[in-house]
């Protein structure tokens, strides 16, 4: 995959994971993320929270559940720099992202958030630092995208993700 920078140069990225790459046996990664990777450094500024409630008054089946958090980063990019080694490339990241609904979930969005103990329509800022040592006669890039717990909520048939923004994922490589 080639990304294109402001300066125009197109460069190789590491490589995202497939859409739909199992996390763990059984657990799907929602389009438009992916695991973090070899190249990824994961800095959360939101603690992991398991679901409040479970899907109480509904019919209890493998149909009707909440399941994760699962931790992935967002395809959508923060923030982007490069530059030449021998030299430490630093990047700042301070954004506000909100939560994604990915699905049909056949329940209220205040019903939703009720369950999984936050808001699905609150925004979150995200905000971090990262220090990548490039090595001499090369080129380091970093590339921050939001990282986010993905819970999968399955309801009267209907499945969709939950993705709630947590912290930054930094991707570095040099070329």
């Amino acid at each position: 995959m080639l990304s294109t920078f402001a300066s125009g140069t197109a460069i190789a990225a590491p490589q995202k994971a497939a859409a739909n790459q199992q996390a763990k046996p059984g657990t799907a990664i929602a389009k438009g993320f992916f695991k973090p990777d070899a190249h990824t450094v994961v800095k959360r500024n939101v603690p992991k929270q398991m679901p409040k409630q479970s899907l109480a008054g509904l019919k209890s089946s493998p149909d009707n559940q909440i399941s994760g958090p699962v931790e992935v980063c967002g395809t959508d990019t923060l923030d982007k720099t490069s530059g030449q080694g021998k030299g430490t490339l630093v990047m700042t990241v301070e954004k506000s992202v909100k939560t994604a609904l990915n699905g049909e979930f056949g329940l209220s969005n205040d019903d939703l958030s009720a369950k999984l103990g936050f808001s699905v329509e609150d925004s979150v800022t995200v905000k971090d630092e990262h220090r990548y040592d490039v090595p001499a006669g090369k080129t380091g890039f970093i590339v921050a995208h939001p990282t986010y717990d993905q819970y999968t909520v399955t309801t009267f048939g209907k499945a969709g993700f939950v993705m709630k923004p947590t912290g930054v994922c930094f991707q570095s490589w040099s070329s």
